[in-house]
């Protein structure tokens, strides 16, 4: 009998990995701004961010949580994208 019921070899790929999986997204973020008079949810947020100085940078993971604080206090943080 032909040999048709054989599976096909698979290719050597890291099996259930993708190239980008393993590397994380890392956001800078700098307050540029003094949370003093602001609402207390927004100083919260800095707090969140484990911001406390002005000009003090944080390197964080870039997840929705975090990306959520950095909306709500957009005025008084900068961030951007950093390449690891």
């Amino acid at each position: 009998m032909p040999e048709e019921n054989k599976k096909p070899e698979e290719s050597k790929k890291e099996e259930g990995r993708k190239p980008e999986e393993g590397k994380k997204k890392v956001i800078a973020v700098t307050l540029q701004r003094s949370p003093i008079g602001r609402k207390p949810r927004h100083r919260q947020c800095i707090q969140g961010l484990g911001l406390r100085r002005i000009r003090q940078t944080r390197l964080l993971e870039d997840t929705p949580a975090v990306r959520g604080m950095i909306a709500k206090v957009w005025d008084m943080v900068s961030c951007e994208e950093v390449s690891s």
